[in-house]
């Protein structure tokens, strides 16, 4: 889709490319629904709606377009955004005979919006604008002027493959007249399902003087072509910071506490202390304050591809008074070395659902969640634990498993739950411990496997953490070597 924004208020023509478009008769954009915020990435850029979804698929607000011109490779299709349009990140559908077709994401703001040819035509000073382009060759590199103002920060920053151009890797730097290079920005770490990390770029740069200088976008490797399109975006602006909590599920026991995290990303140029409150505590529950010091960097680590963001944890309590259910909390932060009178909004800080498999905490990503919660439960009735993480059987041989017990009935009924064929345990219960033997028969499957330990308390279970369960050759009695 070209181009990937639109201004609400406006009348837009996208242009849209794809295959077997010959029957599409029906073009329409709806509002991006919560759980269509698929990644989280950090720092970001892309403008999160946090609202409840319509009850209804036929609820959410839709615009119709009207195509002016089709082939079967591409459509034209001009839309007349009202000027009550909420902004975002909304999708853009195509519908025909064969069925619908969920299209690409385009943003629709308010600020204004240029082309590469109108773009000499922006100016930050009159507010923050967009510029819609596409680095249609190889090698090929942007440059837009820019008049600054001395001391006047602005920033740039880019929203491309978040907006699911996923062909660009963009990276933006400033130049002087001569080709200078003054700052640049790239994607803070590769990859695009880690934590932080998407390859969208944001650079903030505060001129020396005044005059005119050069916003560059260029992509990383310097592909080009049709589909690498971009959209840029201008503004007067400094560096911030931004605010997120773990675990996502933060859970409490009535007369018990349990831990949360804050951690503090900060936007290249932030420094200084940040003061870190709660707010909207359940009756009972006091909240905690914490700051984060100067010298607690968000920067990559030593490996190159993770990064060390600065936490803080905090104890939460919660009374035995407390009624189970889940509570709405609020965390909150500010500079704590800012100038008298000149003042910032608190940051709100976010907390995120992890999506996928676990591997290595590189294979999956994260969707925004609108609030913090924090659930209360009823105290366990009773807690088997172990500190074994993993354990070898051989075939036709034993291996011990200590656990830890707290308030297991005598003669609790207890299972060892993923057992593969020819394992079987024994149990020895002690004062608040259990002793497991399991053994493996001759016949036992070769492999690894993951157990966990659970005994009975009245109508629940407790239960251990999965244990890696490795069982190996007998390799003595195979004949191996």
């Amino acid at each position: 889709v070209s181009p990937l924004g639109a201004q609400v208020g406006s009348n837009v023509t996208f242009d849209l490319r794809g295959r077997g478009l010959a029957g599409v008769n029906q073009v329409f954009l709806t509002a991006l629904r919560g759980a269509e915020y698929a990644r989280m990435t950090f720092p970001h850029t892309m403008p999160i709606r946090f609202e409840a979804d319509p009850p209804t698929g036929r609820d959410v607000p839709r615009i119709p377009g009207a195509i002016t011109n089709a082939t079967p490779e591409s459509i034209q299709a001009r839309f007349s955004l009202p000027a009550d349009t909420s902004t975002g990140i909304w999708r853009l559908w195509a519908a025909g005979p064969q069925g619908t077709l969920d299209g690409p994401l385009v943003e629709l703001d308010r600020s204004a919006e240029y082309s590469e040819a109108s773009a000499p035509e922006a100016d930050w000073r009159q507010g923050a604008y967009s510029i819609n382009g596409v680095l249609g060759a190889p090698r090929e590199r942007d440059a837009f002027a820019i008049h600054v103002l001395a001391g006047q920060q602005l920033q740039f920053w880019t929203l491309t493959t978040q907006l699911g151009a996923a062909r660009i890797d963009p990276v933006l730097s400033v130049r002087d007249a001569s080709g200078k290079r003054l700052a640049e920005s790239d994607d803070v770490v590769a990859g695009q399902g880690t934590l932080v990390g998407n390859p969208d770029s944001s650079l903030f740069y505060t001129p020396e003087r005044d005059g005119v200088l050069f916003l560059v976008i260029q992509d990383r490797t310097l592909r080009g072509g049709p589909d690498f399109q971009y959209r840029l975006k201008v503004r007067s602006g400094r560096p911030g910071f931004q605010l997120f909590t773990t675990p996502e599920n933060f859970t409490v026991a009535r007369g018990s506490e349990s831990e949360i995290k804050v951690h503090l990303v900060r936007e290249e140029g932030f420094g200084g202390r940040v003061k870190i409150w709660f707010e909207g505590m359940p009756p009972g529950v006091e909240a905690p304050r914490g700051e984060f010091r100067a010298d607690q960097l968000f920067e990559p680590n030593a490996d190159g591809a993770d990064m060390i963001i600065p936490e803080i944890a905090f104890r939460i309590s919660a009374p035995r008074s407390l009624a189970p259910g889940v509570y709405p909390i609020r965390v909150y932060g500010e500079p704590a070395d800012s100038d008298p009178g000149v003042g910032r909004p608190a940051v709100s800080a976010q907390t995120h659902l992890a999506m996928g498999p676990l591997l290595d905490l590189w294979n999956f990503v994260r969707r925004p969640v609108p609030r913090i919660e924090m659930a209360v439960v009823e105290p366990p009735l009773a807690m088997l634990s172990t500190n074994v993480q993993s354990l070898t059987l051989v075939q036709g041989g034993s291996a011990s498993l200590p656990l830890t017990a707290e308030g297991l009935p005598e003669g609790a009924e207890f299972r060892i739950s993923g057992l593969p064929p020819e394992v079987e345990f024994e149990s020895r219960a002690g004062k608040d411990s259990l002793e497991v033997t399991l053994t493996a028969s001759q016949r036992a499957e070769v492999g690894r496997f993951e157990i966990s330990a659970e005994a009975r308390a009245s109508d629940r279970w407790a239960q251990t953490g999965l244990i890696s369960l490795s069982i190996q050759r007998d390799r003595v009695r195979s004949g191996d070597r």
